[in-house]
């Protein structure tokens, strides 16, 4: 939300765009979820 908002000078403003970020959130931390999970089967 913040990073958006320094880029376009404004903070979102229709749904869609909130949405977009949600997930692009989402898909982040899922990423790092499946890192989080790849290194620990590797360390075991």
């Amino acid at each position: 939300m913040l990073a958006y908002s320094f880029i376009h000078g404004h903070p979102p403003g229709s749904c869609g765009e909130v949405l977009a970020i949600i997930f692009e959130c989402a898909h982040i931390l899922s990423l790092k979820e499946s890192i989080s999970r790849l290194n620990a089967t590797a360390e075991s």
